[in-house]
């Protein structure tokens, strides 16, 4: 059937008028979004013909409405992916060489609606037709410009928009309404022309999808869907309820299916991404470089150490960018951690070992030829058995130079008298060994000697402390406590007079505490004495005195010097503390009045 004969059959039922006063009165609210784009077109007042370009295969596009299929000439791609939101159909795909033609002359001279759905190709150029009849100088034509805009011609008069932005689909409605013309982009309204009284619209020759009517040019290039033609002028609301139907205008959103942990030790990554709606392209940027296209994934190679962020755009089939971009971000660590150890002289044929390295770094020991063992600090192995440890950081670096150390023999097992017991310690995994500082007990930290062995630190618990200068603040210091058990007392070098000489009786009960003798003696720990005195092992008297470790000085009991009767005497010290009682110290002394 002709179009001219479609439109006389069909424009009657909905005169311009008429279908004018419908739309005011029903005022053409947005619909919801489940209404069908389909049925909205089908619905709309004055519709003359309808090709949603859905065919996959065959030479025929044809009109849901029954009343004209077009003839596909060229090669196009059928099957395309459709502008609708709802994905139900399919586009055409016009590589340049290809439309849709109908063998009929439609009368398009007085007030018409053209609509289509277009996704121009990127880098395409000059003028290219969506629908066309005519020449240009008499005519009716929907067309995009070589700067790429929208153009809608009537005759030798046009309308025309700002560029278009290419590979996306927009919506092209233009309106003839008496003189006025008038161009729609994305159901708003974008630019509008006055008509000449009488403009000329060709009707001889044929309509055209796709390439311009005159001649075989103009072709389009991009994709092409939903097209329609109405005997009247849309108005702005129903312009916009069509553009609704078909286009979800729901910014994406982009959620990331992969991406690398928060801390690697490799130099490359990959991060994988899916958008919350179809035919969605993505933009991608590693840290601040530039936005280049990617996706579903992107991956990268050859990246520094340090924080490293991906962020991923959406971008709809409508040129919707999403309102955030989604992020990935990590830290590339590739260098290997320090360990550092300290290990004790073995003490009941133990050695003891503790080791540090970088926050957040765990440990694997092995002993001898054994195999590696994730172990915590510190641990003991058999002094004849060489300790190795190495750090492995939070990235999953290793340290290639394992801290080892092995003690051939047991040393400084023993305490000193009157000077504390030494401890000794080797220190490993520290590539400067004399820049070494040690801290005792929480002292200051001073350079440590060598060898590293301690004496004269006294009895009870001990810390040292091992850090090396060299490794900063990465490393932090091994510490290993020890406890140097605290002996019985023991008294030597005992000095007191063997003769004590008073002039007479009444001269000795005379003496004054100046001239009493002193008993002198020294004790390797503190603890306390039983002074006993004795006369022909008889006990005499006995008093108590505190013991200092080092060197004591202890007051002879004045009351009890002069008391003593002429003869041999015998005092008897019995030292003790904490570990038990000591072995007694004895001194001998003789009294003697020269008269009575």
């Amino acid at each position: 059937m002709a179009m001219a004969v479609i439109a006389s059959l069909r424009r009657p039922r909905f005169v311009p008028a008429l279908a004018g006063a419908l739309v005011c009165a029903l005022g053409w609210a947005r619909p919801a979004r489940a209404v069908d784009a389909a049925t909205v077109v089908r619905d709309t007042p004055g519709v003359l013909g309808y090709w949603p370009l859905d065919e996959r295969s065959g030479t025929q596009a044809g009109d849901v409405l029954g009343g004209l299929a077009g003839t596909i000439t060229g090669s196009p791609a059928l099957g395309a992916p459709t502008a609708r939101s709802d994905d139900r159909g399919a586009a055409i795909n016009l590589s340049g060489t290809s439309a849709v033609s109908f063998d009929t002359g439609a009368d398009l001279s007085g007030d018409v609606s053209i609509e289509a759905w277009v996704a121009t190709q990127p880098g395409a150029s000059g003028t290219r037709y969506v629908v066309s009849k005519g020449t240009t100088s008499a005519g009716v034509h929907l067309l995009v410009d070589s700067a790429n805009r929208a153009v809608f011609r009537v005759g030798a008069t046009a309308a025309t928009t700002a560029p278009l932005t290419s590979g996306t689909w927009h919506q092209l409605l233009v309106t003839r309404a008496g003189r006025t013309a008038t161009v729609y982009v994305d159901g708003r309204a974008a630019a509008s022309a006055s008509l000449p009284a009488s403009p000329a619209a060709a009707s001889a020759l044929g309509l055209y999808l796709g390439r311009y009517s005159g001649s075989a040019s103009g072709y389009w290039r991009g994709r092409l869907d939903e097209v329609s033609l109405y005997g009247r002028a849309l108005g702005a609301g129903e312009v916009a309820q069509h553009y609704a139907t078909v286009a979800d205008v729901t910014p994406p959103t982009v959620a990331l299916t992969a991406a690398p942990a928060a801390l690697v030790n490799a130099d490359g990554a990959t991060v994988a991404f899916s958008a919350s709606k179809s035919q969605t392209t993505f933009a991608c940027r590693l840290d601040a470089g530039p936005w280049t296209a990617c996706g579903p994934a992107a991956s990268y190679a050859g990246l520094a150490e340090g924080p490293h962020t991906v962020s991923v755009l959406a971008t709809d089939r409508y040129g919707i960018v999403a309102r955030s971009a989604a992020t990935a971000t990590w830290q590339v660590d590739r260098t290997p951690p320090e360990t550092l150890l300290l290990a004790s002289a073995p003490v009941g044929g133990v050695t003891r070992a503790s080791f540090s390295s970088e926050a957040g770094a765990g440990f694997e020991c092995r002993q001898g030829t054994g195999p590696w063992t994730a172990w915590a600090s510190p641990l003991s192995a058999s002094k004849d058995m060489a300790i190795a440890v190495r750090a492995r950081d939070r990235a999953g670096n290793v340290d290639p130079t394992p801290a080892t150390v092995a003690f051939a023999a047991s040393a400084g097992a023993g305490g000193q008298p009157y000077a504390g017991a030494p401890a000794s310690f080797l220190v490993a995994g520290s590539q400067s060994g004399a820049s070494l500082e040690c801290q005792v007990d929480g002292g200051a930290w001073t350079r440590c000697p060598s060898p590293l062995t301690f004496d004269g630190l006294g009895y009870g618990g001990h810390l040292l402390a091992v850090r090396d200068p060299r490794l900063g603040e990465a490393v932090s210091a091994p510490s290993l406590t020890w406890d140097v058990a605290l002996p019985t007392p023991r008294l030597i070098a005992a000095s007191f007079p063997s003769l004590l000489t008073f002039a007479s009786l009444r001269a000795q009960r005379a003496t004054k505490a100046a001239r009493a003798p002193r008993l002198l003696f020294a004790s390797n720990v503190d603890g306390r004495t039983t002074a006993t005195l004795s006369r022909r092992g008889h006990r005499i008297a006995s008093w108590s005195f505190v013991l200092h470790r080092g060197s004591n000085t202890m007051p002879f009991p004045l009351a009890q010097l002069r008391k003593l009767r002429t003869g041999r005497h015998v005092i008897a010290l019995a030292p003790a503390n904490a570990a038990g009682a000591g072995r007694a110290l004895t001194v001998r002394f003789d009294v003697v009045r020269l008269r009575r």
